[in-house]
């Protein structure tokens, strides 16, 4: 039998959910559970599925509900697939059960719904609205009703009407004032598995490790497709076979200039432009595209290629990300890595500032010099468009 009484989990929920959760693993799973498995578990008031991420001796809190079955006898995700969704949740800041679930195999995926039947207790007296009198009386027509059957049927009777349906939030709160009152019996439980056959298409890193990271650099600038080839390159797990590999990338289609000579064109821009007074403003993305300009600022500071500058970077997601990323210096390339261990951090440095709060963001506007990076990117949102917008027509800003 296993010593692991205990196992934490990823919730398969529609909501997107950062936290992991603990349950109690029943003496007769034990011998079987194991990383990857999908189990079914309470969640709240309701049935929802697990990916067990990792087996353990203890919970960080004393009571923990059971485990109630295994969704399938096999684990569903092998360590390398939790662990790529791991780094993909660390590395995007997107939720864990989102990145998991793009691992799931298809139609394992069952989402929560639930039951409702009438009460014996209830005797048919008692006033109701004519909502609660609708949803009685398809009950007791039809019989035991599921949510979604309820709000296709409470649809199909306002459109017959002539009326408009419902809001789904005005009908469950109407079976929830029914149920309070023991008019009706509410129950929880999990879509059956919708599994069917489907092509599934997946990717294998066919050449060496020197010929993958030759393919990354042609991709373009920083983008997610790199960054999966460059993972997968150092993920000693292997990948299911395949005969063609397609990936996707914004203007891969052409050649790129160095970083040599990407560092020159700014040098030039900005020894022109310090001989002039006024604000710099340049939009930029908050993940990759804020980290390479800050790279770059430094670089040339460093070296005395342009005179200081106060440099602002105005967006609470850019510095977050800048935070994360300065935490992986075990991932930095090995240019990046010398530079650090001559004493020079690569985004903080004399002369950045991190803007965080709005007030501090309006009085960059009183600025008569400076660099003002400010998300987002293509100009569409974020305080770009205050900065843009109190600074585009003075004609000494660029």
């Amino acid at each position: 039998m296993s010593d692991y009484p205990y196992a934490e989990l990823a919730i398969n929920v529609e909501v997107p959910l950062e936290n992991t959760f603990h349950y109690f693993v029943p003496a007769d799973l034990r011998p079987r559970l194991q990383p990857g498995h999908l189990v079914e578990v309470a969640f709240g008031p309701r049935l929802a599925q697990g990916i067990v991420l990792r087996l353990d001796t203890s919970a960080p809190v004393e009571d923990t509900k059971p485990i109630i079955s295994l969704v399938d006898p096999r684990p569903v995700l092998q360590p390398w697939q939790l662990n790529l969704a791991a780094w993909l949740s660390e590395k995007y800041l997107a939720p864990l059960n989102a990145c998991l679930r793009l691992m799931l195999p298809p139609g394992l995926t069952r989402w929560a719904d639930f039951t409702l039947a009438l009460s014996p207790a209830w005797k048919g007296t008692g006033r109701v609205t004519d909502l609660q009198r609708a949803i009685i009386d398809l009950v007791e027509n039809r019989g035991d009703l599921r949510g979604r059957q309820l709000e296709r049927a409470l649809k199909k009777a306002a459109q017959a009407s002539g009326q408009k349906p419902p809001a789904k939030s005005k009908w469950q709160s109407a079976v929830n004032q029914l149920v309070r009152r023991d008019i009706l019996i509410k129950g929880s439980l999990l879509d059956p598995p919708r599994i069917r056959p489907q092509t599934i298409r997946y990717a294998e890193l066919i050449g060496g490790p020197a010929a993958i990271l030759a393919a990354a650099n042609q991709l373009g600038r920083a983008n997610k497709q790199a960054d999966i080839l460059y993972y997968l390159v150092h993920n000693p797990d292997p990948l299911p076979p395949c005969e063609v590999l397609i990936t996707e990338s914004t203007y891969g289609d052409r050649l790129h200039p160095t970083h040599v000579a990407v560092e020159e064109q700014l040098r030039e821009f900005l020894v022109k432009r310090q001989s002039q007074p006024g604000r710099i403003l340049i939009p930029a993305f908050s993940v990759g595209r804020t980290q390479n300009l800050l790279w770059y600022l430094g670089r040339l500071l460093r070296a005395g290629k342009i005179a200081p500058i106060d440099i602002y970077v105005d967006s609470p997601l850019s510095n977050k990300t800048t935070a994360i990323v300065s935490r992986h210096k075990d991932l930095y390339d090995p240019e990046t890595k010398a530079m650090l261990d001559g004493g020079h951090n690569p985004f903080y440095f004399e002369g950045v500032h991190t803007v965080t709060e709005v007030e501090e963001s309006k009085a960059l506007n009183k600025l008569r010099g400076g660099i003002i990076i400010s998300a987002s990117g293509m100009c569409e949102g974020g305080r770009i468009l205050h900065h843009l917008k109190n600074g585009i027509g003075n004609a000494n800003n660029t």
